[in-house]
C-alpha cells in the first residue's frame, strides 16, 4: 500500500509542477468508449511535447460472487506535430502501475506506444481517435500466477483545455 501511496504522491507532485509553468495548456479528457473508465489530465507544455497523466478504475463483479477491482495510474509522454490548420498528429508512450486486488493481490506495469489524431474542434475542445499496442507484466502472489500479456487498442477521446 505504501508504494501504491509513493507513486500516487510523486505522480501529483510532479503533474502539479509542469502544469503550473508558464505557457502550458492543461486539460481534461475522457474516453468516450462504453467499456473504458480512464479519466485524462492532458498537459501541452509546448506547442511540440504534451504529458498526460491518468487513472483508471474498474470493479468487476461476476456471478461467482468474487469481486476484482483494478486501477491503473500512467502517464504518456507525446510528440505533437500539426497536419493542417485543426488536425494534429501525436505520438510516444504511455507507462502505467497496475494494481488488482480480489480474492488475491497482485501489482505490475504496463506499457503502451500510441499514435493518434487530434482534431481541434475550437481551440480548448478536441476529439481524438488513436491506436496503441500495450503491453503488461503482472506479478501474482499465490492466488494469482504472474503473467504478460500484449494487445492492441484503438480508442475515441474528448479533451477539454481550460
Amino acid at each position: 500500500m505504501k508504494k501504491k501511496q509513493l507513486a500516487l504522491a510523486i505522480a501529483l507532485l510532479t503533474t502539479a509542477g509542469i502544469a503550473s509553468a508558464e505557457g502550458t495548456k492543461v486539460g481534461l479528457g475522457v474516453s468516450v468508449k462504453s467499456d473504458d473508465t480512464k479519466i485524462y489530465l492532458p498537459i501541452d507544455v509546448s506547442e511540440s511535447i504534451r504529458i498526460e497523466p491518468a487513472i483508471q478504475y474498474t470493479h468487476i463483479n461476476p456471478d461467482s460472487g468474487s469481486n476484482l477491482d483494478v486501477i491503473e495510474f500512467s502517464v504518456g509522454v507525446f510528440g505533437l506535430a500539426p497536419v493542417s490548420n485543426n488536425v494534429g498528429l501525436y505520438y510516444g508512450a504511455r507507462i502505467g502501475y497496475l494494481d488488482i486486488d480480489a480474492s488475491f493481490e497482485a501489482d505490475g506495469y504496463s506499457l503502451a506506444p500510441t499514435i493518434g489524431l487530434e482534431y481541434w474542434v475550437n481551440e480548448r475542445f478536441s476529439i481524438s481517435a488513436e491506436a496503441e499496442w500495450s503491453y503488461s507484466s503482472i506479478d501474482g502472489d499465490d492466488g494469482f500466477p504472474d503473467s504478460k500479456t500484449s494487445a492492441t487498442d484503438t480508442n475515441l477521446l474528448v479533451r477539454y483545455f481550460f
